[in-house]
């Protein structure tokens, strides 16, 4: 068993989902950044190579996504993102 720590970042291709999944990486955690296709998880390919680190990607169908913002309540959202970013 091992102690690393995953972390699963969702729209990682863009906004603050980019850099969070490479500074994520950078912390040592097994990092996997979600998109919602193929030609979006270049953009986590390519930060990560500059950063050196690695990030996998995963396909999320985008109506997942919007169950997700449906059925979690936007304080939750706002407070976690906060949490994420240290803000």
């Amino acid at each position: 068993m091992t102690d690393t720590k995953t972390a699963l970042v969702t729209g990682a291709n863009s906004g603050a989902g980019l850099p969070t999944v490479v500074e994520q990486a950078r912390r040592g955690f097994r990092v996997m950044g979600t998109v919602r296709s193929e030609a979006k998880a270049v953009a986590i390919e390519e930060a990560a190579a500059r950063a050196g680190v690695l990030v996998e990607t995963r396909l999320l169908d985008a109506r997942l996504t919007a169950l997700a913002a449906e059925t979690v309540p936007t304080p939750i959202q706002d407070r976690l993102t906060r949490r994420v970013l240290g803000l």
